[in-house]
């Protein structure tokens, strides 16, 4: 569930800022003195084209990002004045024009290589020019990469450098979820709890919804199965404009109830999710892993009992068939898919599930327990 919200929380914030200061001039000619002779480069451009996507209507489709803070981000569109939008209505900023290893880390993010997307964010960040959007972004995505790979205390110090030097930037109120989400990882869930209350004011609704959210995985990574359903069900209470987080907030009940043994209460909640129409593919992707969990869970408790094993194998592999690529919930499928073909004795069926982990997903907690 941690890596669901960071990667929901990282499909939400593909985001890219600031024009530099030549584009701010408008398009005088440039690299002339006064004298006519060529002045020496300062070193590359970075453009602030993007096509900025709204939680909810049209896409603004090839415009100059002007300004992007945590309340508000100013763009301009060609022919028209500066306009400014809510920050927490927008999705996701994409920029048109980044930099290569900028654009190289989130290829390797998305394909679940997340050491060397660090190591791609890190070059991208070394040569960022002076005061662009480069060095706050591939800061953060340094810090989602870190944390994906299981260095939470590297994620950590990556969140906390952006919010030391970006405290009023777009990012910000992402970089404080990350650093709950990395402080849980490294078992202070009281330090977590409190980094998340920090989304409470300031931020909008959206990340008052999902601050609960994140303090509900801090309380279910602690084992408080009780105090992680209070958090869930405030998410769930506060996300009335946002299904894909009142649908993760539910898969946190039911968590919390597979944390308590209370398997078919769980199993309520996981199919609710399931058989629901429009649910977030990543969302549903955890339900299916869920459901199976609670099935293996009750199998174990009868001694292996083949009939739920399969019945849990079924809910393993529709993630791993339907969800392929979901973080956290494709990798855990695969692995636990392994482990119940070979307990069925099918051995050639289990190294298929182990191969498809180690070559998918290599970075992952899940394919370092097959070493």
């Amino acid at each position: 569930m941690r890596a669901l919200r960071v990667l929901s929380v990282s499909a939400l914030l593909l985001c890219l800022v600031l024009p530099g200061p030549a584009q701010a001039q408008g398009r005088r000619r440039r690299g002339r003195g006064k004298s006519g002779q060529r002045q020496k480069d300062k070193g590359p451009r970075v453009s602030s084209l993007a096509t900025i996507y709204l939680r909810q209507g049209r896409p603004l489709r090839k415009v100059s990002v002007r300004e992007a803070g945590h309340d508000v981000v100013k763009y301009k569109e060609r022919g028209r004045s500066t306009q400014e939008i809510k920050a927490e209505r927008v999705r996701e900023i994409r920029f048109l024009r980044a930099p290569g290893h900028y654009s190289s880390g989130l290829s390797k993010y998305r394909a679940g290589q997340f050491e060397k997307a660090a190591e791609a964010f890190a070059l991208a960040r070394s040569t960022a020019p002076e005061k662009s959007w480069v060095w706050p972004f591939s800061t953060y995505w340094l810090g989602q990469s870190k944390l994906m790979a299981g260095d939470a205390a590297g994620a950590a110090k990556e969140f906390q450098a952006l919010l030391s030097k970006h405290a009023e930037h777009f990012l910000a109120p992402a970089a404080l979820y990350g650093l709950g989400q990395a402080q849980s990882a490294q078992g202070k869930a009281s330090q977590a709890e409190a980094t998340f209350a920090k989304l409470d004011e300031g931020y909008g609704d959206y990340w008052r919804a999902r601050a609960a959210l994140g303090a509900g995985d801090a309380a279910l990574a602690a084992k408080n199965a009780t105090k992680a359903r209070g958090h869930y069900q405030k998410a769930e209470g506060r996300a009335s404009r946002y299904p894909e987080i009142r649908q993760a907030a539910q898969v946190g009940i039911g968590k919390s109830y597979v944390l308590s043994k209370a398997y078919d209460r769980a199993i309520e909640y996981f199919e609710g999710i399931i058989n629901s129409s429009g649910s977030d593919p990543e969302v549903a992707a955890h339900a299916w892993v869920g459901k199976g969990d609670c099935l293996y869970a009750k199998a174990e408790a009868k001694r292996g009992d083949p009939a739920l094993l399969k019945q849990a194998l079924i809910a393993y592999q529709t993630c791993s068939v339907r969800y392929a690529g979901v973080p956290e919930a494709y990798p855990k499928a695969l692995y636990q898919a392994g482990r119940i073909y070979e307990r069925l004795g099918l051995a050639k069926l289990a190294e298929a599930q182990r191969r498809e982990l180690k070559t998918r997903c290599p970075s992952t907690s899940w394919a370092a327990k097959l070493k």
